[in-house]
Parts: C-alpha cells; sequence; structure tokens
C-alpha cells in the first residue's frame, strides 16, 4: 500500500502519510499539488516554482524513456529552465537556478557521451559530474527549505533514474541519502530507513566515508524520532568517525550535534554542554540556519537541566539566525518553555502565536508535533485550557506519525499528571557550582547573548 494515495484519487481529502507504509514519486504536477495542498493552501511555495516544475518534469520524463534517448529530453529542460531564472528577487535563489541549469546542460552531454559509447558506465570524469549532479542537489535542498517535500521526493527519485549511466556510486549515495532526509521530514520512516541504509551500502561500495557518515547521521535522527536513544548514540559515535575519516567539518558538527542529545539523554549534562559550544565556536558567521541548529541544541540542554535563562538565550538568538521551520519551531517550543520557568508569560504568549503561525504552514509532522506538545507543558498551570488544545492537536500528530514520546508527552498534560514544578524550579547556586568549569563558562555565555531582550521589547508591544 503506498504511503501516498495520489490526489486525483482522494479529491476531498489531504495525502496521507504513513510512517510504516512505503512512500512511492507522485507525477510532479501531483507532488506540487500535494505539498501546497499540505501546506493549507500556500502558493507559491518559493520564488524558484517555475524552475522547481520545470526540473522535476525534465527528470521524470527522462527517467521513463530508453537510456539513449534522456540527453535531448534533459537538454531541452536545461533551456527551458533558464528562461524561467527568476527575474527579480534574492539573488541567491538565481544563482542557485543558473548553476542548476548550467549543470543540466552538462549531464545533458554526459548522457550523450555515454550513449554514443564514448563514456564508460558511471566512471569517467567522476569529479565534475559530481559537481553537475551537487548543484541539481542545492536546487531540490531549497525545496526542502520552503516545505515542498513531496516535490522534491518526487525529483530525487526521477533523478536517480534518469541520471543513472553517469552517476558514480558516490553520487549515487548522495542522492539516495537525501531522499532519505526528506522522506524522514515527511514523517515516512520505514521509507527512510530504507533509503539510508541503501546510501550506506552505496558508500561502501565507493570508499566514500562523507556518505556512510551521512546516512549514519540520517539513522540516528530515526532512532531519536523514535526515541530510541542507546541507537542514536551508537550511531552518531559511528558517524563522527565517518566524518572524520573524510574530513569534513560540516558532517562532523552534525555528528557533535547528535551526541549532545545523546549525551543528555544519558543525564551527562556537562559533556552536552562541551558538544553544543564547540560546535557554535567552530562555525563562521554567515552559516546562519548552523549557527541556529547549534543554540537551539544548546537551549534545549539548558532547559532540561534548569538553567533557563541560558536556554532562553540561546534559542531566542536562534531564532534571530533562522527562517527556515525545521529550525525555529524546535527553538520555539524550547524558549517557550524557558519563558513559562522564568514566570515571563508575555513572552510566552508571543511565542505561542509564532509556533501557531509556522505549524499552519511548515508541513513538517515530527516538529510540529513537537512545538504543540512544549506548547502545552509551558501552558500547564498557567493557562489550563490552552495546555489541553495544544496538548490534544500534539497528540493527534503524533499518533499518526508514531512518535511515541511526543504521545507519552501529550497524554501526560491531558491527564494533569506532569509533576508540580517540572520546568518552574530554577537551578540553585549549589547545581551551578557542581558543573565542571567549562560548562559553566558556556551557560555564562548563553546567558549573556542580547537576544532576550529584543524579544522581551517585542512582546510587550
Amino acid at each position: 500500500m503506498p504511503a501516498v494515495v495520489p490526489r486525483s484519487a482522494r479529491p476531498d481529502a489531504r495525502p496521507e502519510i504513513s510512517p510504516d507504509a512505503l512512500l512511492v514519486p507522485l507525477a510532479p504536477h501531483e507532488a506540487y499539488a500535494a505539498d501546497v495542498d499540505r501546506l493549507d493552501g500556500r502558493a507559491p511555495l518559493g520564488a524558484a516554482d517555475d524552475a522547481w516544475l520545470t526540473l522535476a518534469h525534465t527528470l521524470a520524463r527522462a527517467a521513463a524513456l530508453p537510456r539513449g534517448e534522456r540527453a535531448a529530453v534533459c537538454a531541452a529542460g536545461a533551456r527551458m529552465m533558464a528562461a524561467v531564472v527568476p527575474a527579480h528577487g534574492d539573488e541567491r535563489v538565481c544563482a542557485v537556478v543558473e548553476a542548476a541549469s548550467h549543470s543540466l546542460t552538462d549531464l545533458a552531454a554526459r548522457l550523450d557521451a555515454f550513449t554514443a559509447g564514448h563514456t564508460p558506465d558511471g566512471t569517467a570524469d567522476a569529479d565534475p559530474a559530481r559537481a553537475a549532479v551537487g548543484a541539481l542537489q542545492a536546487m531540490i535542498a531549497r525545496q526542502e527549505q520552503a516545505g515542498a517535500f513531496l516535490l522534491a521526493f518526487t525529483s530525487l527519485a526521477s533523478m536517480r533514474r534518469a541520471l543513472a549511466p553517469v552517476l558514480d556510486e558516490r553520487s549515487r549515495g548522495l542522492l539516495l541519502a537525501q531522499q532519505g532526509r526528506v522522506a524522514r521530514q515527511l514523517g515516512a520512516l520505514t521509507t527512510a530507513s530504507a533509503l539510508y541504509r541503501a546510501a550506506a551500502r552505496a558508500g561502501r561500495r565507493a570508499g566514500a566515508p562523507d556518505v556512510a557518515a551521512r546516512a549514519l547521521l540520517g539513522g540516528g535522527a530515526l532512532a531519536s524520532n523514535r526515541g530510541n536513544y542507546p541507537k542514536s548514540r551508537a550511531l552518531y559515535r559511528r558517524a563522527l568517525k565517518q566524518a572524520t575519516l573524510a574530513g569534513s567539518a560540516f558532517l562532523q558538527r552534525a555528528s557533535h550535534h547528535g551526541l549532545l542529545y545523546a549525551a543528555f539523554a544519558a543525564n551527562d549534562v556537562d559533556t552536552a554542554l562541551a558538544h553544543g559550544w564547540a560546535a557554535v565556536r567552530g562555525l563562521p558567521e554567515d552559516a546562519g540556519d548552523e549557527r541556529a541548529e547549534a543554540l537551539l541544541n544548546l537551549g534545549e540542554v539548558g532547559r532540561q537541566a534548569h538553567e533557563y535563562q541560558a536556554a532562553l538565550g540561546a534559542c531566542l538568538s536562534a531564532l534571530e539566525l533562522t527562517d527556515v521551520p525545521r529550525l525555529r519551531l524546535p527553538a520555539l517550543g524550547t524558549a517557550a518553555r524557558a519563558a513559562a520557568a522564568l514566570g515571563e508569560h508575555r513572552l510566552l504568549e508571543f511565542l505561542a502565536r509564532d509556533v501557531e503561525r509556522i505549524v499552519a504552514r511548515s508541513g513538517q509532522q515530527f516538529e510540529n508535533a513537537r512545538a504543540l506538545v512544549e506548547l502545552a507543558e509551558a501552558f500547564d498551570g498557567i493557562r489550563n485550557e490552552f495546555a489541553l488544545r495544544y496538548a490534544s492537536r500534539a497528540q493527534a500528530l503524533s499518533d499518526a506519525g508514531t512518535f511515541h514520546e511526543i504521545t507519552a508527552r501529550a497524554d501526560r498534560v491531558i491527564s494533569g499528571s506532569i509533576a508540580d514544578g517540572d520546568d518552574r524550579t530554577r537551578a540553585d547556586a549549589a547545581s551551578r557550582a557542581a558543573r565542571s568549569p567549562r560548562a559553566q563558562a558556556v551557560l555564562r555565555s548563553l546567558e549573556a547573548l542580547p537576544a532576550p531582550f529584543r524579544y522581551e521589547a517585542l512582546a510587550t508591544c
């Protein structure tokens, strides 16, 4: 049973995505329509929708043709993409579309050469081909950021088939890992797991530790989604080893993020803080989304350790760095609980309105459910009617996605079994003094961040 039922077969319902069924690609126009529907009718989804759809249709058509006919379709698609480069707006968006158009032209030439017998299957000129595939992946990553996950999933599946003659194992593995990431963000966990395993196999065949690291990171995230933290920790440790072998600072930071969570799940707050702060310090100033992710991870550690001022500083600083829903939602949820613990009720209500706005448009099942249950926990004991409403919404989403930990948290709010003062007892001086000097320095740095003062001013407007 496919995880997504085509819209034409279900005119009065939204696409249903099951965590335990296999997600299948849709036709590009169906995928786009399903994404728009999933995002409550918001369209266009991004500044380059025309280019996204052109690429998706081109790859789907090429994938359905014999190998000898694919080059002409890709070349024509590249010309069409060049014609729909956004005339105005963000220069970065235009640059991504132009790079993708040029790369599709290059890949069409490679397909033509392969058909003529001039290029061995997936072996010659691997590095330039990888760069061209990477440019297409970058455009699809923009779709992910906009929440167009079904279109991204469909485009990646078609790319793997259409470009198969000129893909080496490393490129194949990177495409599989990205497709697994898309499936995970859609809540199709079984599909994501299968794709990550396939990516790992491709990485082993290619001798590519960076591909192996991405596959292991994805597996660690899946284990966390399902609440299996020991498995998650083991996978993140293996990912860090592979990332180190690959010499990739980005993948090493991602592994440290995962190990931060794993350390905290083992009640090792000091180690978690050290992992998180090292990730922040290792990032360039212009890496806004990555810095935001590192800060929100630190914020969650601080909140669970009852270091609420540090948690608030970290999460509100993260919110100033990113517009990506995948990052804003957890930062808002943690900030809301920290604000509640500090008695900042007006700020809490301000943050809740932002969560509502993003949940209505993000289409990310796990992140939506987690943010809603954190609002429920934040409002519990302050405005219980709000708490119950948010808990019920979180429960409905988490039951559909089999996010067991979130379901259990929502159940505790609804049943009134949250312990009094769960988030309202601040750490005393003795607990702070018991932390390592390094952990204390991290906490002081987070508390000194200026973002809380700016947000408190906004909340009083």
